[in-house]
């Protein structure tokens, strides 16, 4: 009898222990479930997700498509004349008559540009070679202006009174491989707006600073309208 007893007490641990571990297989992963499931995260589509720096890169294309389309419209709207033509500047006429080419230091050539400047309002102007014109090269780079004065004299710093007419050169070093310049002309500017402009050069050659209301100013008569008077050097 007693016998009987602990047999069935075994058989109960038993089976005890047997639904035990099963109920707590059950609850584990199958190895193959876990490598499934991390080859599903990495088979998500790319182009759910948007990362910060996908974000930024997209925006600053937006960008860069938005100044290349201004570029491309201040480009059209340039207006663009040449040698012989005349332009209106409010009270001014300009037209540049011709240019004087002469032998310059080794790889380089002083061009001489003549222009005239009518003035027709009723006030003096006061006319600056540095402020309201620039010679660009075929990559938009300035020439200098070189320390040449030709038989017409200098324009720089003339005053033209109501009613004259001033004829004169502009003198540039420019290199002798150059073929084709653009003369950027911006002559609506007043004489006491010549005058800041040309303080504040000196300023800057004096090694001056140069304040932050100054800079502003100087930017928006820079951006003021102008024409380009194309020259073709044979």
């Amino acid at each position: 009898m007693k016998k009987l007893k602990f047999v069935i007490f075994v058989l109960i641990i038993f089976l005890i222990f047997y639904f035990t571990f099963s109920c707590a297989k059950a609850e584990i992963p199958a190895k193959e479930d876990l490598i499934e499931a991390e080859t599903a995260i990495e088979e998500i589509p790319d182009n759910e997700v948007i990362t910060e720096e996908e974000q930024t890169t997209t925006e600053s294309s937006m960008n860069l498509e938005e100044n290349n389309e201004e570029n491309i419209s201040a480009l059209e709207d340039e207006k663009v004349f040449e040698i012989g033509d005349i332009i209106k500047f409010d009270d001014l006429e300009f037209s540049v008559n011709g240019i004087t080419i002469r032998e310059g230091s080794e790889g380089f050539i002083n061009l001489l540009v003549e222009v005239s400047i009518k003035n027709n309002g009723d006030v003096e102007r006061k006319i600056s070679s540095w402020t309201m014109f620039d010679l660009l090269d075929e990559f938009k780079r300035s020439q200098a202006q070189s320390g040449l004065v030709g038989s017409k004299g200098h324009i720089d710093g003339a005053v033209i009174p109501p009613g004259k007419t001033l004829v004169g050169e502009i003198p540039y070093a420019v290199s002798e491989d150059i073929k084709e310049l653009d003369l950027k002309v911006g002559l609506n500017l007043s004489t006491e707006e010549v005058e800041f402009l040309n303080n504040m050069l000196k300023q800057i050659f004096a090694g001056e600073d140069i304040s932050a209301a100054d800079i502003k100013r100087a930017e928006e008569l820079e951006n003021r309208e102008y024409v380009m008077v194309k020259i073709f050097l044979e």
